[in-house]
This record gives C-alpha cells, sequence and structure tokens, in this order.
C-alpha cells in the first residue's frame, strides 16, 4: 500500500470515531484547566531546585508548557488537526529535555518529570498514539542523557530507569482509563433495547439543526395500541415488538435521515436536509414498512406527524418538535395508522404541545441541576468514599478496567525494576517488592474479589490497596544499602488508577499521603542531601499531584457520562442499561450465598389515556411524581429500575417472596394514596421469586410479568403473585 501522508494520519490518527472526537474535545476542555493548575504547581515544585540547579532552566520550562498547552487548545475540527496536535507535543517535549540540560547536575532527579505529558495525552488520544508518544519520550530522554552525561548514563545507566518505569507504568494506566471513559460516553447516546440512538443524542442532533443551510425537518412516531400490547401479551412480547419495529424504521428511513427512540413507544426522526414535503413522503414509507408484515404475529401500526422549518439561528427545536407532536396526536384522533403534516407556520396550541425537550446539558442534569433528582445514594458502611449508586458503578468499572493480567503487569514491572538495581541497592528492595507482588496479585486482591460479592464492604479496596503499594514502593526505598530517593517517582503508578476510581476525596488523601511518604523518606534516607536539594522531594509531590489531577478529572467525566447512560434523566432512577449491568453481579452474590431473589414489575394504570388526553408534558410530571413514591417504598439496598415509558422493575436481594409482597403493596397503596398532580393514579404489580441457585432473571421477570398481567386482568390496583417456578 502506497505510504502516503494522509494514509499514516489515518492509520495513526488520534480519533477513531464521532464519539471519539466528541469526547476529546470535551477532555480538552476539562484537561485545560487541570494543566493550568499543574503549571502552578510546576512552578511551585520547580522552586526547590533553585538552590541546586541553574534557575534558566525556567526558560524552556515555560516554551515546554505552551506547547502542551498547543496540544489541548488546537481546534479539533481543523483540517487535518493531528499533524500541529503532534506538533505542539513535540515542541513541549523537547523545551522539557532543554530545561534539564541546562538545569545540570544531579539529573538523576529530574529524568522523571520527562513522562508528564503522556498522562494528558493519554487519556485523549487513541491507544496507539499514546504508545508512540511513549517511545518517543524515551528515545528522546535516552538521547538526551547520553549527550550530556554520556560517562553518567554508560556507567550507571540506572538512573534512567524510573522514567522509563513511571513512563511505560503510567500510559498504560491513562489508556485503560481511557477506554473506560470512552465506553461510558458511547453508553450514554444509546438506548439499550433497540440499539437505536437515544433521547440525550436526540437533543444533540436537534441542536446541530441552527447551523444555516436549508430546510429540515422532524418527524414524531408513536406505535398504535402498544399499551395493549403489553398489557395483553406481556412485556417481553412489547420489547419483540420495539426492536423489530426499529429494525423496519431504521431501513425504511435508510440515510435521509437520523433515527432515535425517544420513550416508550415513541421514535423521532431528524431530517436535517429534508422539506416538509420530502419528509411527509419519507414518513410515510416508513409507516408503510412498519405494517407491511405482523410481527410475532401481531398487527403492528404507527401513527406519525410531520413538521419542518428553515435551518438557521432562529431555528428552535423544540418548536418543530411540538408542531410534528401535535400532528401526531392529529393522526391519531383521526383515526391512527396514518402521517399528518402539520401547518406551515402553525405554532403548537397549548393542548398539543405535549412534549418539551429541556434545551439543557444532560449531563448537567443528571449531576443534580435543574428539577432532575440525583441519582439514588449507595448503601453500605463507607457512603463518604461512595457516595452514589454511579459513583459505584464507576468503582467497578475502573476496577474491570485494570485486569489480572494488567494488574500482574504492573506488579512484574516494579519488581523487575528492583531486581535490575540488586547491584546498587542491595537484595532488600527486591525482596519487599517480591512480597509486594504475591500480596497484592489480583487472586488475592480484595478489589478482584469484589467484582462477583456485592460490593459488601469492598468499597475502600481499591484505595486500600493503592495505599499498601505506594507504601511497599516507599518502604523498598527506605530499605536500600545506597540512597535510592530517586526512586520516589514510581510512587505514582499505584495512586493513578485510584483517584479515576474514586474521583474526589480519594484524591486529597492520596495526595496527602504522598507528600507525607516522600518527606519521610527524604528525612530517613539523606535528610542531608534533601536540605542541599529540596527537589528531591518536591519533584515526585508535583508530578504525584500532576497525575493525581488528571486521574480525578477522568474519573469525573466518567461519573458525569455514567450517570447518564445509566439513569433515567425524566425521573432520576437507573434505567434498562443499568439493570442489564447489575444483573450478572445480583445473579452471582444469590448462587454464591443461596439468598432468593425477588423480582417486582410494576405498570402504571391507563397511563397512556393520560398522556392522550393531556398531553405528555402532564404524562411526565405523573412519572416523575410516581418514581418519587416508589423510592421512598424501597430499601436503599434494593435495585429500582425505570424500564420503559410506565413500567418499573424493583429487584429485591436476599428476600422471601411474602416479604416481596410486602414491598409491593407499600408501593400500590403509596402511588394511589392522593392524586399526583390532581390526577388520581395506580399501579398494578406482579411478583415472582427465585432461589438463588435457581435464579434466572429472564425466567423471574416473565412470571413477574404474568403476574402483573393478571393483576391488570382481575381489575388494576392491585399486587399478584407469580406461583413459584416447581409448581408453575
Amino acid at each position: 500500500m502506497r505510504l502516503t501522508r494522509d494514509y499514516i494520519l489515518s492509520a495513526f490518527g488520534l480519533f477513531g470515531d464521532d464519539v471519539d472526537l466528541e469526547r476529546a474535545r470535551d477532555m480538552n476542555e476539562r484537561l485545560l484547566k487541570v494543566q493550568l493548575l499543574q503549571i502552578a504547581l510546576l512552578t511551585a515544585m520547580l522552586l526547590g531546585g533553585i538552590v541546586a540547579y541553574n534557575p534558566l532552566a525556567a526558560i524552556p520550562i515555560v516554551l515546554s508548557e505552551i506547547g502542551f498547552l498547543i496540544s489541548l487548545l488546537f481546534p479539533l475540527d481543523f483540517a487535518r488537526a493531528q499533524l500541529p496536535l503532534m506538533a505542539g507535543w513535540f515542541i513541549g517535549q523537547a523545551a522539557t529535555m532543554s530545561a534539564i540540560v541546562i538545569a545540570g547536575p544531579p539529573r538523576v532527579y529530574v529524568w522523571a518529570v520527562a513522562p508528564v505529558s503522556i498522562q494528558f495525552i493519554g487519556v485523549i488520544w487513541t491507544r496507539k498514539l499514546t504508545l508512540a508518544a511513549s517511545i518517543t519520550t524515551i528515545i528522546i530522554v535516552t538521547g538526551t542523557a547520553l549527550l550530556c552525561d554520556y560517562d553518567t548514563v554508560t556507567r550507571d545507566w540506572w538512573v534512567l530507569l524510573p522514567m522509563v518505569v513511571v513512563t511505560i507504568l503510567t500510559a498504560s494506566a491513562a489508556t485503560t482509563l481511557r477506554d473506560v471513559d470512552y465506553a461510558t460516553r458511547g453508553a450514554v447516546l444509546v438506548d439499550a433495547l433497540t440499539g437505536l440512538r437515544n433521547r440525550v443524542a436526540m437533543q444533540t442532533s436537534m441542536a446541530e439543526l441552527t447551523s444555516e443551510g436549508g430546510a429540515a425537518s422532524i418527524i414524531v412516531f408513536d406505535l398504535d395500541h402498544f399499551k395493549e400490547i403489553n398489557d395483553v401479551h406481556g412485556h417481553g412480547a412489547g420489547d419483540t415488538v420495539l426492536q423489530s419495529v426499529a429494525v423496519r424504521m431504521s431501513e425504511a428511513l435508510g440515510d435521509e435521515g437520523q433515527l432515535f427512540r425517544y420513550g416508550g413507544e415513541e421514535f423521532v426522526a431528524v431530517l436535517p436536509s429534508t422539506d416538509t414535503e420530502d419528509a411527509a413522503v419519507l414518513a410515510e414509507r416508513v409507516r408503510s414498512a412498519v405494517s407491511s408484515s405482523t410481527i410475532g404475529g401481531l398487527a403492528i401500526t404507527l401513527s406519525a406527524g410531520v413538521a419542518g422549518a428553515q435551518r438557521g439561528h432562529a431555528f428552535h427545536g423544540n418548536e418543530v418538535f411540538r408542531a410534528a407532536d401535535g400532528a401526531m396526536y392529529q393522526a391519531k384522533q383521526l383515526g391512527r395508522n396514518r402521517v399528518c403534516v402539520a401547518a406551515e407556520g402553525d405554532t403548537p396550541q397549548s393542548d398539543l404541545a405535549h412534549t418539551s425537550i429541556p434545551d439543557v446539558n444532560p449531563v448537567a442534569m443528571i449531576s443534580g441541576g435543574g428539577k432532575v433528582p440525583r441519582p439514588l445514594p449507595t448503601g453500605g458502611r463507607h457512603r463518604w468514599l461512595v457516595r452514589s449508586v454511579v459513583q459505584r458503578d464507576q468503582l467497578l468499572a475502573v476496577t474491570r478496567g485494570f485486569t489480572p493480567g494488567r494488574l500482574r503487569f504492573v506488579n512484574l514491572t516494579l519488581l523487575t525494576a528492583m531486581l535490575l538495581l540488586v547491584p546498587e541497592i542491595g537484595w532488600v528492595p527486591a525482596a519487599i517488592m517480591t512480597a509486594h507482588a504475591v500480596l497484592l496479585d489480583p487472586a488475592l486482591r480484595r478489589s478482584q474479589r469484589t467484582l462477583t460479592d456485592q460490593m459488601r464492604g469492598g468499597e475502600t479496596a481499591v484505595l486500600i490497596e493503592a495505599v499498601l503499594s505506594m507504601l511497599f514502593i516507599v518502604g523498598a526505598i527506605v530499605a536500600a544499602d545506597e540512597p535510592a530517593l530517586y526512586l520516589l517517582p514510581l510512587i505514582l503508578v499505584p495512586a493513578f488508577p485510584a483517584t479515576a476510581a474514586y474521583p474526589n476525596l480519594a484524591s486529597w488523601l492520596l495526595m496527602g499521603l504522598g507528600v507525607a511518604l516522600c518527606l519521610g523518606a527524604g528525612l530517613i534516607v539523606d535528610a542531608e542531601a534533601v536540605a542541599d536539594n529540596p527537589l528531591i522531594v518536591t519533584m515526585p509531590i508535583g508530578l504525584l499531584s500532576s497525575v493525581l489531577l488528571i486521574g480525578a478529572t477522568v474519573g469525573r467525566s466518567a461519573v458525569d457520562h455514567r450517570a447518564a447512560a445509566i439513569i433515567d434523566p425524566l425521573t432520576g432512577l437507573l434505567n434498562r442499561a443499568a439493570l442489564d449491568l447489575r444483573l450478572p453481579e445480583i445473579s452471582d452474590t444469590a448462587l454464591t450465598r443461596d439468598t432468593p431473589v425477588t423480582v417486582l414489575v410494576g405498570d402504571l394504570d391507563h397511563f397512556k389515556a393520560i398522556n392522550d388526553e393531556r398531553g405528555h408534558s402532564v404524562g411526565d410530571e405523573v412519572l416523575i411524581g410516581a418514581a418519587e413514591r416508589i423510592r421512598d417504598e424501597v430499601r436503599v439496598a434494593d435495585a429500582l429500575y425505570r424500564v420503559g415509558g410506565e413500567e418499573f422493575v424493583v429487584l429485591l436481594a436476599a428476600t422471601q417472596v411474602g416479604a416481596g409482597f410486602d414491598v409491593a403493596e407499600r408501593i400500590r397503596e403509596a402511588i394511589q394514596r392522593e392524586p399526583i398532580n390532581g390526577i388520581p393514579v395506580t399501579i398494578s404489580i406482579g411478583v415472582a421469586t427465585a432461589a438463588g441457585d435457581a435464579f434466572r432473571y429472564t425466567e423471574v421477570f416473565g412470571r413477574a410479568d404474568a403476574a402483573l398481567l393478571e393483576a391488570k386482568t382481575a381489575g388494576r390496583n392491585r399486587v399478584t403473585v407469580a406461583p413459584r417456578a416447581d409448581a408453575a
């Protein structure tokens, strides 16, 4: 294949897809603040070297920070943005090397500053680019060391060892955290059931219509009589219908627009370059495709509303959406299974303004802004450290990201470094790191065991393991036969991922511990040398503060987007994606401890009529109120989910059927106790239980769903318990 510049940029590009590019933009903005703070910390760190090094080294350090800032500030939409980004980073790295050369000896304590930029680019750029930057850093540092300290480096090659180890291990950690954050962001935009892009993605797509460029249209689709499918045939049949309908609609729409699942049985097509007339033709094509044949023996039809406007800064997605939504309800009133077009220039009246799309950042909404409830708190003894279900899932994601293979690679790399240094510092440090490798092996780590142990009492495991690892490393340094304070930067290695796992309080705890360990080691090993050259301890402290800032930033980013991925933005409850993530853990726990699991499936009675008669905005208020009442009746440790329009699931671990019935009855009574926003509301609930060794969610959910249908058939507003599986 011809090795052209475009091919090289494509093969080694910084960003792989739209999610990656959007993530890079967001992380650039987040890390810019961190970079500015890092400059201040780096300045303070270098002040410790004034007494021992050439102060003129500060000049290229400033230039290096400018180069690294270019790598964060350069517009990513610019043609071939990769080149100036990489050039900015290379300039920064070259300036750093110049500063080290100007500073003069003893350089053994400053080579480890070279990887400081790797953590930044590792959490933004692709794995390939991070690997290339890491190799480049090692080559640049080695070459610079040979040029200015040839005799020292050839005689005492180990002076570069901390730099190599820190570069390799922190780059590996950074790319792992990047992968966790990338996966989380992708989940934010996808509906777990149909695989279509969701309501959050739709908001982003509609916002892009404000740019100039001709006509744009929106189509709102709603499946006819879908509520009856769920009530008569069960939610399993309803889910199958939704999945099949999504496939047919996507195929019919083709590349002429973007299709989103708005919620429940509602879908929206955003057509950025289509006028109203052509949009109506597309809507009819989609309608015909859906009704062309039965799905699971059921005849399915849908109603559609179309509205359009000229793109531009005066374009308001809410108004166009409401017009299309009003036209869709007109189609319902005219007999369903048809397409209606909103009149040109028609402003929806209040009786047709069924739904409003909030013009807000969904991540900010989920984080507690606006009227959206905050995510459910966690239970357990360590809520000071893991404060919500979202932070808990972030902790689990980071723990899973650092697989046993990666953890062993870190342990063995640290051990290998100490073994290589045996001729210089003796066998005791190697023995200590051998104990480190054994005692912190994944097979013995509590963090790895708690992945299948429901995290009971395991919330602190990752933090404790990071602290222990830092203590082992400093212990090895203190126990060396010869002063080995140049190894202090190795404490970065275990601290980095722990900060992303606990992006709040843990960062400060690890920072405080790192400062204490560096100062303590310096005083114990060679207090006189530290007094003459404070940079010996200020350098690793500064590097530690840098990686902790980066880790905490990545962790907060993942928590924000994880919330948007697993929290229903309307009610603040966990959603279907969160349920799918939690099921393996609940199943493993039930099997390990042989405890029963009870499943409640609830459905608000006649909710479709509320939407049809009063509009979606009123229906949303009812859902919010119902969710709050359900939330008040379940235990903190219970798992509550909104899995569809008006459908709720509660998983009660270690709960027998009788106790499950009591919880369901409390929920039913709470819902009917008084009207919600003046509207009387009731709920029907099905209950099913399975023993721990027999718990299969699909089977138990099916029995609970059948019990729910029985409750509906018997008159609604009641709780029905499914017979035991062995009695069915």
